[in-house]
């Protein structure tokens, strides 16, 4: 694209999103690998410097951290270091589930604090908490009524719709489960939650759940 004339900068934009997109494909597989190892890391730096420049129709003298601020547009490892860590929370099992900070010692109870379910665990939170209804229909729309996860994994494996589905989910939920977990540490406390006020905090997340679910 040229500097002068040409598409604009939102139009500019969204082909660097599209071009990002296509890198990003698949990076909880290869982020750990890439932060490894610096050749590769400068590699994507340089190609990307290159769309950022024209994203901003600016010049090849702009240095590359300058040109992805001003285009707005994370480093590509950034970015892939973050959604797999999303992504490997809900494959693992290992994130911000009561089932798993009940195992290592970080909570007293497994149970679901968003319903009456007395386990959540990566399976509860991806095909039965009602909190995530909303969620879940994006991703049934693409994987299917099963969401057990061995079927959801191979189909992520084997379709790049189905990744980029649970990719968003992935997101929305286990962001939205740190920040609720941040928040009840900030207000109960250190461990052990036992507290009335925590039980409070409790209900009122399982009653805000049921409404989403019905709503």
């Amino acid at each position: 694209m040229r500097n002068l004339a040409g598409p604009s900068y939102w139009c500019r934009r969204l082909y660097a999103t599209a071009l990002e997109s296509i890198a990003l494909y698949g990076s909880p597989v290869w982020a750990e690998a890439t932060a490894k190892n610096r050749k590769i890391e400068r590699k994507i730096a340089a190609a990307q410097k290159i769309i950022a420049i024209r994203t901003i129709r600016g010049y090849r003298t702009i240095g590359a951290d300058a040109a992805m601020v001003m285009a707005c547009r994370p480093p590509i490892p950034v970015a892939a270091a973050a959604r797999s860590s999303v992504m490997t929370q809900i494959i693992s099992g290992h994130g911000s589930f009561p089932a798993f900070l009940a195992k290592i010692g970080k909570r007293e109870s497994p149970k679901c604090t968003y319903c009456e379910a007395e386990r959540d665990d990566a399976d509860h939170t991806l095909a039965t908490c009602p909190r995530w209804e909303t969620e879940r229909r994006d991703l049934k729309a693409v994987i299917g009524e099963n969401l057990s996860l061995p079927v959801v994994v191979s189909t992520m494996v084997s379709r790049e719709e189905a990744w980029e589905a649970v990719r968003i989910f992935s997101e929305r939920v286990m962001l939205k489960k740190e920040q609720d977990e941040r928040r009840e540490n900030r207000e109960s406390g250190p461990f052990p939650r036992t507290s009335a006020r925590t039980r409070g905090l409790t209900e009122e997340r399982r009653e805000n759940g049921r409404r989403q679910a019905c709503g």
